[in-house]
């Protein structure tokens, strides 16, 4: 289960998401960026199945490099990129077997996961500006519900952190540059995990992978050092 954020000052969201805007509308424009479409040149991708304007190899070619380009503005721009894997079996096992497992762990590792990320984000923060105030954007799904009460039972249960966590809200990520940019530091998290238990390391050439102030992998010791009240974040920091 994996969840990813991109982080950064108002200002600097402000001038990134107009960037991210312009570069989608120059020519070849797509409408959004959707990580999903760009294999089977889907949804803001349609554009390049057309292949008398786009013979083949040239539609994936100039779906890619657009692609690129997206991504090019992610890595020049002051944003930061936070990422959380949890691994599924080590979390069932640790809740089954842990005292504190019951009572301490959600039945749902989605939204433990989301916990998490929102864990990381905070802390990273309030390493850098301890009266930062964090308003936090997700997508406009189905699933915003359980967003909100995945968000209100954090700050619940973490009151020295709800104290920077200003609010929640859901936009439509088709018209968002940050929710669309979000999707692609996510890929880059899945991408981190699959080498590191695919191959058995990760690849240092990983596009983007230098933006992440830290990926955290959540495994069996990961889990019971948290429950055992140890303090566990730099020995899976990937980058400071």
């Amino acid at each position: 289960m994996l969840a990813g954020a991109l982080v950064g000052r108002k200002a600097d969201w402000h001038t990134f998401e107009k960037r991210w805007d312009k570069a989608l509308g120059n020519a070849p424009a797509i409408p959004y960026f959707h990580g999903k479409d760009l294999g089977g040149l889907e949804g803001g991708f349609a554009t390049f199945q057309d292949e008398i304007a786009w013979p083949r190899p040239t539609g994936h070619e100039a779906a890619n490099a657009k692609r690129d380009k997206l991504r090019s503005l992610i890595g020049e721009s002051p944003l930061v990129a936070i990422g959380v894997g949890v691994l599924v079996p080590d979390y069932e096992k640790v809740k089954a077997s842990h005292r504190l497992g019951p009572t301490h762990m959600s039945t749902d590792v989605f939204e433990w996961t989301l916990q998490n990320i929102l864990m990381q984000t905070v802390a990273a923060i309030k390493k850098v500006d301890d009266d930062a105030r964090i308003s936090f954007i997700s997508d406009q799904t189905n699933k915003a519900p359980r967003y909100e009460a995945v968000f209100a039972d954090f700050r619940r249960k973490n009151p020295q952190s709800a104290r920077s966590m200003s609010s929640l809200v859901h936009l439509d990520d088709e018209k968002s540059g940050g929710l669309q940019a979000a999707d692609m530091i996510a890929s880059v998290v899945k991408r981190v995990h699959d080498d590191r238990f695919d191959r058995g390391e990760i690849n240092e050439n990983t596009p983007l992978l230098s933006k992440f102030y830290r990926i955290a992998t959540v495994d069996e010791s990961y889990l019971l050092a948290v429950l055992n009240g140890q303090s566990v974040m730099r020995s899976y920091d990937q980058t400071e």
